[in-house]
């Protein structure tokens, strides 16, 4: 049903003047998993597998404060909705439902490997939210508030999908050419049923102690009711940007935790460090994700099981994808990764450069009985991979790109053509 909805909707957008249309067609030489030709797509690619695909997405302002966002794409087998939304904008802030990105101290740039928590590299969890406009404080910074509600569709070996509660509260301060920002993310996986098919109970007096980071009674799954009720993880993230002669510099750092002893910093090494510059012309990206302290080998109060639970098998993923950094995955949570991006543009040509150096470690995942993790300074895996791409816009706003890729020891090819209207 939904499928002929796609299609009706599709083409009563590409009708009228407030629509807006983009269509892309992917093709990849070969299928596999390649995560830097796949990544921030919102779930285009389940597992990172490079299906060629067309992919559609509309948004139609239904009102002057109104709109609406699809996305749907087709592949060799089926048609697939990707995300579906409606935003609602007041003079004091945004209600938002449907599958949307939650709202960000700072831009992601498209070759990010992704935010800890929230990037675009699946697809968004259906929900309601409402964040505030930014609202200044007696003229001494900024603050912007979101809240969320949400709901897993069932994942892999699970029929029903647990639920999804968010919040975070940004911060921003102007000192002359400077922009500092602050933020704090809370996400909590909670409910559904739990590995072995059988339901969680939920009612006002567990989401209440779900919010407030409290363990459960007894009935709810035997590891919450000796810590806190489901799947917590979030992050603290320090950003600033200034505003150059020639360009603009960002600098960020995204510490993420797990539990409590990433809460207060016993990770301190742990998370997401990059510089971005950028002018019309040029852009330079640097990022350094770790991910191997984990506040120690030996819980507690190590071990803090990045992305992985033993209530909800398939982590902090949605549909086989990583729902935060890209790189991440909840049976293989101890990297090192360090990327260099550029971009040059010549008057319509695009050149874009990617070089990377990856090391895998022993992963984190149960307590393994509270003894140490033995080797967790051994390399598992060591990989360098690349991206080359060139794009050349086209009259009419189209473009075509071509990339060259090589991951894990493995190349590709990728061709796609982009259409607006």
């Amino acid at each position: 049903m939904y499928k002929r909805l796609i299609i009706i909707f599709s083409l009563l957008t590409c009708s009228l003047a407030q629509a807006n249309t983009k269509v892309s067609i992917n093709l990849f030489q070969k299928q596999d998993a390649f995560v830097n030709l796949t990544a921030q797509q919102n779930g285009l690619y389940k597992n990172h597998i490079t299906n060629s695909n067309i992919s559609f997405e509309h948004n139609f302002k239904t009102s002057k404060s109104n709109s609406i966002n699809l996305q749907w794409f087709l592949n060799e087998d089926e048609i697939v909705l990707q995300n579906f939304s409606f935003f609602m904008q007041k003079e004091y802030g945004t209600f938002k439902i449907g599958q949307f990105p939650k709202e960000r101290i700072y831009e992601q740039n498209n070759f990010s490997s992704g935010s800890m928590i929230f990037s675009d590299n699946a697809k968004y969890i259906p929900g309601v939210s409402f964040n505030t406009n930014w609202l200044n404080v007696y003229d001494f910074f900024d603050i912007k508030i979101e809240l969320y509600q949400g709901k897993f569709n069932s994942q892999n070996n699970y029929s029903e999908g647990p639920y999804l509660h968010y919040k975070s509260i940004l911060l921003n301060k102007k000192i002359s050419q400077n922009l500092i920002g602050f933020s704090i993310q809370h996400a909590v996986q909670f409910g559904g049923v739990d590995q072995f098919g059988e339901k969680i109970p939920t009612n006002p007096r567990t989401f209440f102690r779900m919010i407030a980071a409290q363990n459960g009674d007894d009935s709810q799954p035997k590891i919450d009711r000796n810590y806190k009720i489901g799947n917590g993880l979030g992050s603290y993230t320090f950003f600033i940007s200034n505003s150059l002669k020639n360009g603009n510099l960002d600098i960020y750092y995204e510490h993420f935790f797990d539990d409590k002893s990433g809460a207060k910093m016993k990770n301190m090494e742990d998370g997401l460090f990059g510089v971005m510059y950028k002018n019309n012309n040029f852009e330079l990206l640097f990022e350094n994700l770790n991910t191997r302290h984990q506040s120690g080998k030996q819980h507690p109060p190590g071990v803090d099981s990045y992305y992985w639970h033993q209530t909800y098998a398939f982590g902090w993923t949605n549909d086989e994808v990583s729902i935060g950094n890209s790189l991440i995955k909840p049976t293989s949570n101890r990297k090192l990764v360090n990327s260099l991006t550029s971009k040059v543009i010549f008057n319509s040509m695009h050149i874009i450069a990617q070089l990377s150096s990856s090391k895998e470690y022993v992963p984190f995942t149960d307590k393994n009985g509270n003894e140490p993790y033995e080797n967790v300074l051994e390399v598992l895996e060591k990989y360098d991979n690349y991206l080359f791409g060139i794009k050349r816009e086209i009259i009419n706003d189209q473009s075509i790109s071509l990339f060259f890729a090589k991951y894990n020891n493995s190349n590709n090819i990728k061709l796609s053509y982009h259409l607006s209207f």
